[in-house]
């Protein structure tokens, strides 16, 4: 990296570039100072969070935490996270302030970038229609409640993403795909990143997958698909208990399918405001080593390589979490069962 970029209260301008139009605002939030990190350094501050830590198996291709909070990485969430918000965008969504000017030249290319993202989103789409049709039916996926995004680049650099849009419904993505995704491309020196269509707005939790995406694209490529969701009894254990090495335990220890399932895969991280780059952080250093993160009292991330991969782990806590709730604080299988379990498997 050259130079060092500095993220206080002084207002930013970023430059949304769509072929030969821009779209400019201003950057008025501070993601260092949110995050807890000293925005000259990038070291962690006070304020910083604890994830839980690496297995000694996946230290060997860890990277230092200030990879992910410095150079790179660190502008893409913070730009991600402070892009404006425009009061003509509905709670919870990402807000993405356009400049409509650019007349016919603009109604034009819309036309063309319709039929050019339906050409990038096909190898993909029954993928994402089957998940969000699942998500949807269980009732994980309210009004226009969770996300999914897909990494398209190859190499070890997050170059472009489709992402869900802003305030579009899980059960629109799996009846038109295309309809419902953006195409976001991130520009030289990522201070800046396209949109595909025009005016189209990512999800409130870009930050996450933006952060999660050039993790997964440097130490696990073959993970290029994160989904978010808010199963209703996972969310409901979180508030009952809120120690999270407690909530993983009882986790895997509910069904026989969880200690060969969710062992090494599911973790938990303490709250973090949704849509923050603290939260999008957070949950891509966890998943440096895991491949499901709860989020307490707000839903679940996980990877895989297809969306349907990512789904079976969401599935299996949320099953595990409705077992947790009915047992309550009766125990479930012991740790030798557990392990039992995980040698009948061939895992120990």
């Amino acid at each position: 990296m050259v130079g060092r970029v500095s993220f206080g209260s002084v207002a930013r301008n970023v430059s949304v570039a769509l072929g030969r139009s821009v779209v400019s605002g201003p950057i008025t939030r501070g993601g260092a100072a949110e995050a807890g990190l000293d925005a000259e350094s990038g070291a962690a501050g006070a304020g910083g969070v604890a994830v839980p830590q690496a297995a000694s198996r996946a230290q060997a291709r860890t990277p230092k935490k200030a990879d992910l909070i410095d150079g790179i990485v660190f502008r893409r969430i913070v730009l991600a996270e402070s892009t404006p918000k425009s009061n003509a965008c509905p709670r919870g969504t990402d807000g993405l302030t356009a400049n409509n000017n650019g007349g016919n030249m603009m109604m034009v290319m819309n036309t063309a970038t319709a039929a050019q993202l339906q050409k990038i989103v096909k190898p993909y789409a029954d993928d994402i229609a089957l998940v969000a049709g699942e998500l949807a039916r269980r009732g994980w996926a309210e009004a226009n409640a969770g996300n999914i995004s897909v990494r398209l680049s190859d190499g070890p650099i997050l170059s472009s993403l489709l992402v869900k849009r802003a305030n579009t419904r899980m059960r629109d993505l799996a009846r038109n795909p295309t309809e419902c995704l953006c195409l976001l491309t991130f520009g030289a020196g990522d201070r800046s990143y396209s949109v595909l269509p025009k005016g189209t707005q990512p999800s409130s939790e870009l930050p996450t997958h933006v952060a999660v995406h050039d993790m997964l694209a440097r130490f696990r490529h073959h993970d290029r698909v994160v989904v978010h969701t808010h199963p209703t009894a996972l969310i409901s254990l979180t508030h009952r208990f809120q120690d999270q090495k407690r909530l993983v335990r009882m986790l895997l220890g509910t069904c026989t399918e969880a200690p060969v399932l969710l062992q090494d895969r599911l973790t938990a991280i303490p709250f973090l405001p949704p849509g923050s780059s603290s939260l999008g952080r957070a949950t891509a250093t966890a998943l440096e080593q895991f491949s499901a993160v709860i989020w307490p009292g707000h839903g679940i991330v996980a990877v895989g390589p297809t969306a349907a991969s990512a789904l079976d782990l969401v599935e299996l806590a949320g099953k595990a979490a409705q077992i947790a709730l009915t047992l309550g604080s009766h125990a479930g299988l012991s740790p030798a069962q557990q392990k039992a379990v995980r040698r009948a498997a061939r895992l120990e």
